[in-house]
């Protein structure tokens, strides 16, 4: 039986920028095994050259027409029935990276499976109350995986339908990192500290801070889910990579690390850091002024204020006019006033986000210099933060 074999599931004729980042990293670093293509029936390709001395597997083209169709294939038996000559097989979805070849050090500790740990707070790992892992860069033990999915109408009826469909379904990964949390079925997954040792996806644990001079054998997500971290490490390695596109159109709930930063900025025993990423963030004279007094108005009244940033006003169109918040007026919109008191707008309401900032517009505000959206500001503190963790001064905490 061979070891382990490299399985890349494609589904385009053509790969983009960060795409071909991935593959011809994959190519110069773990040229040495077999790499078997995962494609549907119908599809031609060709990339340039990086798909030369590979194999190709192929599939009915229903089950690469979505996140869902694809998780149910890799809930098929017939995926893993056709590597039973190996012992392993390396997921590698062409959004992962991967560093060094250290693929046979983890083939060597024996576990069933191994992902990049998930967010025990967020979607599947609150869930399944458990890390281990992600699916998009991942190893799997070939007989372990059969044995598991001969059982999966028998594992599925551990849980609701209604959860299976939200769940397992959707998220093939978080169906076999919950069979990990069920003691009978055998099925081993690494502790937490050597899953991070594996890959990373997201800043579980903080594990950003001991990057770049750590890196684990690969990252996953790293073009989509906090690129603005990973792109000066994949850059490192020889890959001319684009600036980040439409931050302001990503939704506040979405913004996983901008979301665990602000609860940490928010912690006293954060202050220093805090401080510290403010003056990179806000390295001007103006004060803030909230637009919209809701739940994302608070949030960031009270995330601004923790960090040191003085917040003179906040605007709403259903203010009170005796309403004062810790001395701050809580006005109605006065345009006039705002432009004489050289205040710089946070429009933080969620409903009519794009129609205030356009009102603003119309009035001659600029946005980034006189208003700017909360979803820009929660961008401008993670990069910040990012650059903080990859150019740290003597005296950072």
């Amino acid at each position: 039986m061979k070891k382990v074999a490299v399985v890349i599931p494609i589904y385009k004729k053509e790969l983009d920028v960060y795409e071909k980042a991935s593959l011809t990293q994959l190519r110069r670093v773990l040229h040495n095994y077999d790499l078997y293509f995962l494609a549907p029936e119908s599809l031609s390709f060709s990339y340039g050259g990086l798909e030369a001395g590979s194999s190709v597997l192929r599939f009915p083209d229903h089950y690469f027409v979505s996140n869902l169709s694809y998780s149910k294939l890799m809930l098929e038996t017939s995926v893993y029935e056709a590597l039973a000559d190996y012992e392993y097989m390396l997921l590698y979805q062409l959004d992962a990276f991967v560093f060094a070849d250290r693929l046979m050090e983890f083939c060597e500790l024996g576990y069933d499976y191994i992902g990049a740990p998930l967010e025990r707070y967020i979607g599947g790992g609150k869930a399944i109350g458990c890390y281990v892992g992600n699916g998009g860069l991942s190893l799997r033990r070939i007989a372990s995986t059969l044995r598991i999915l001969r059982q999966k109408e028998q594992i599925f009826a551990q849980r609701s339908a209604e959860w299976v469909k939200k769940w397992f379904l959707p998220c093939e990964d978080v169906f076999f990192s919950f069979c990990a949390t069920v003691p009978e079925l055998k099925f081993r997954v690494p502790p937490l500290r050597k899953a991070l040792d594996f890959a990373v996806g997201t800043d579980v644990c903080h594990v950003y801070r001991r990057m770049p001079t750590w890196l684990p054998f690969g990252c996953h997500g790293w073009n989509w889910l906090d690129y603005w971290f990973w792109k000066p490490v994949i850059e490192a390695y020889g890959y001319a990579l684009p600036e980040p596109k439409g931050r302001a159109a990503i939704s506040w709930r979405r913004c996983r690390t901008e979301q665990y930063l602000v609860g940490r900025l928010l912690r006293p025993t954060e202050r220093y850091l805090a401080m510290a990423i403010a003056q990179r963030c806000f390295a001007i004279d103006k004060k803030i002024a909230i637009w919209g007094w809701g739940r994302r108005g608070h949030e960031m009244y009270n995330l601004l204020t923790s960090i040191g940033v003085t917040v003179a006003a906040i605007i709403d169109r259903k203010a009170d006019k005796t309403l004062q918040l810790d001395g701050v007026q809580v006005m109605r919109p006065d345009f006039a006033r705002l432009r004489g008191t050289q205040l710089l707008v946070v429009v933080t309401t969620t409903k009519f986000e794009d129609a205030v900032c356009r009102e603003l517009a119309q009035q001659g505000f600029l946005e980034g210099q006189d208003y700017m959206r909360m979803t820009e500001v929660l961008h401008r503190l993670a990069v910040a933060y990012a650059h903080l963790l990859h150019n740290p001064v003597e005296d950072d905490k």
